[in-house]
């Protein structure tokens, strides 16, 4: 059978334990609200980057456009001349051989 004496040392090494246990609970507690504000954070880090990089395509992709957009009014041009160019060529051809186009000699 325990004493009185040892009954109140248990008691006193239990408390102890009880209070180191609360402080780690504490910590603990604290240490997850910190991870929390970390994780808000990196996600928002995050969020920046991928905007900055979204924008940074953007611009990329409205030079592209905007180098598409000259290459197609030159392109444009070019076929109109071609178009000119192949009309002249068939009128020519067509006083040259004396006929309207595509009569066959038999």
């Amino acid at each position: 059978m325990a004493t009185i004496e040892e009954i109140r040392q248990e008691l006193e090494r239990t408390r102890g334990d009880y209070e180191k246990a609360d402080k780690k609970l504490e910590e603990l507690n604290e240490l997850k609200k910190n991870l929390r504000t970390l994780n808000r954070e990196i996600r928002r880090e995050k969020d920046e980057e991928k905007k900055k990089i979204l924008e940074g395509d953007s611009k990329d992709l409205e030079e592209e456009i905007g180098e598409l957009e000259k290459e197609k009014e030159k392109l444009e041009e070019e076929k109109e001349v071609w178009r000119k160019e192949v009309l002249e060529w068939g009128k020519r051809l067509r006083e040259f051989g004396g006929g309207e186009g595509n009569e066959q000699i038999a």
